[in-house]
């Protein structure tokens, strides 16, 4: 689903995102965002002690995505027990 994926320290890289690049082609960055959501949902549901966010984004504008894994924090761990709206969690594809 990746061209290429390269750790960077801690941080994942990963060039040439399918999805990505299809949401660009057609203008959707911002309904791109909602299934970006899904990789931070995914690590704290894997392991609720923490979370992938993004550094970087296609769907912000970056070339490439860049993730972090950090410990959650236990406001992000309430939002994703509680509420549907993942954007607070991984805030980087909401800011500007």
């Amino acid at each position: 689903m990746h061209d290429k994926i390269e750790r960077e320290g801690e941080n994942m890289r990963a060039h040439g995102c399918a999805l990505g690049k299809l949401w660009r082609k057609y203008g959707q960055e911002e309904l791109g965002k909602l299934y970006c959501y899904v990789d931070a949902a995914k690590y704290l549901a894997f392991n609720e002690n923490y979370v992938q966010t993004h550094i970087k984004a296609m769907t912000k504008g970056d070339d490439y995505c860049e993730f972090e894994v950090t410990p959650a924090t236990q406001e992000q761990k309430e939002l994703f027990k509680e509420d549907e709206d993942f954007s607070k969690v991984d805030g980087y594809l909401e800011g500007d």
